[in-house]
């Protein structure tokens, strides 16, 4: 079954390619960053059942 939109979705990801892979790589750049110096807390608090496929919140 042919789509339009799903037609028009992939020509715009074909379009906007180029946009896509600068934006992919400058944020692959700056996650990559060296690791930070001494020791670094960090306290999790768990909502809900962690054992639930999409229920649980972490802050």
């Amino acid at each position: 079954m042919h789509s339009r939109t799903v037609r028009e979705m992939r020509e715009y990801l074909r379009e906007m390619k180029d946009e896509r892979k600068k934006f992919l790589h400058s944020l692959g750049i700056k996650l990559n960053v060296p690791p930070m110096e001494g020791e670094v807390w960090v306290r999790l608090t768990a909502l809900g059942g962690h054992r639930e496929v999409g229920r649980s919140a972490t802050l």
